[in-house]
């Protein structure tokens, strides 16, 4: 089969093993589809929060031609986003992989199914077990993760070949932040800019409206907090804990993590314009200071030309 082949990997459900070479991931994938014969051209993107994955991992796994990207939506969301995409480039016949845990293709049966009927073949890779309720495929084959890992290690020495080969076409932006539509080569340049102020505001701008922020802290949290210090007065006087109380706690700890982290993003970005500030007007004195030394020299010129003329 030489139609495209889509991996769609969930790195946050299924992360590359403790005692693997990540830089090998994606030749096992691309073995592990020549092995039934699916020998077209192959995309593979890694798609995830990146919190727990180290800077080596993801230059490893982008050395052989994955694309890394960072993406807080929900897996649902970000799986539908992908393949939409995809299909509008890539009609059927094609055939699309999915790795991820077994709880995620509960998620996506109903997806998955609508593939099939379009004439697309599912190949799913699962982090453990199946899921109870499978969707009913007609075209797929079916992996466990580490299983498809190892069964690549023991191709005598295809995996090494295979490795050098992606290597040498590796795409030339290989990490993507989804969140602010920006795309970089170097793994450092990707891992600042996660870590940035502007990165920071904007995943805080993603989770909550800002327009209103304000308001919620000032008006909605302190309601919410006076409300829950009353019914916990009560609840005291009865000695019991319902859901309720439970639901009503968590519900104010939210709110108060979200005003604490705002109130931090709201300083770093004040101490951000302040510097920046400075630096305008220290930029000014010292293009003032210029232009009063050319002045003094255009003067100082224009005089001993004047001397030289009455000379």
């Amino acid at each position: 089969m030489n139609s495209e082949t889509l991996v769609w990997w969930d790195m946050d459900s299924c992360p590359v093993p403790a005692s693997y070479d990540a830089s090998l991931v994606g030749p096992s994938i691309h073995l592990a589809l020549e092995k039934l014969g699916y020998r077209g051209p192959v995309t593979i993107t890694a798609v995830g929060k990146l919190k727990h994955t180290s800077e080596d991992v993801l230059r490893a796994i982008s050395s052989t031609g994955i694309t890394v990207k960072y993406d807080p939506l929900s897996r649902y969301d970000s799986f539908s986003d992908e393949v939409e995409s995809w299909q509008l480039r890539n009609p059927a016949p094609a055939s699309i992989m999915l790795i991820a845990d077994s709880s995620l293709f509960d998620l996506w049966s109903r997806d998955l199914r609508s593939l099939q009927k379009e004439r697309y073949n599912t190949l799913l890779v699962y982090r453990s077990a199946p899921p109870k309720k499978a969707p009913k495929l007609v075209t797929s084959a079916k992996w466990r993760w580490k299983s498809l890992l190892k069964e690549a290690m023991a191709s005598d020495g295809k995996l090494e070949a295979k490795r050098q080969i992606l290597q040498e076409k590796r795409s030339k932006r290989s990490f993507v932040c989804t969140l602010c539509y920006a795309a970089w080569r170097s793994v450092e340049k990707f891992a600042g800019h996660l870590q940035c102020l502007d990165h920071e505001v904007k995943k805080f701008e993603t989770a909550i409206d800002t327009d209103c922020l304000d308001n919620l802290d000032q008006e909605m949290m302190e309601k919410e907090l006076e409300e829950l210090e009353c019914f916990l007065k009560e609840e005291a006087k009865l000695y019991r804990r319902t859901k309720v109380t439970t639901k009503l706690v968590k519900r104010a700890s939210i709110l108060l993590a979200k005003k604490i982290q705002w109130e931090e993003l709201k300083k770093k970005l004040k101490e951000r314009d302040q510097l920046a500030s400075q630096g305008k007007h220290e930029r000014w004195k010292e293009f003032e200071g210029m232009k009063k030394r050319k002045f003094v020299n255009e003067g100082a010129e224009s005089s001993r030309q004047k001397k030289m003329r009455l000379g």
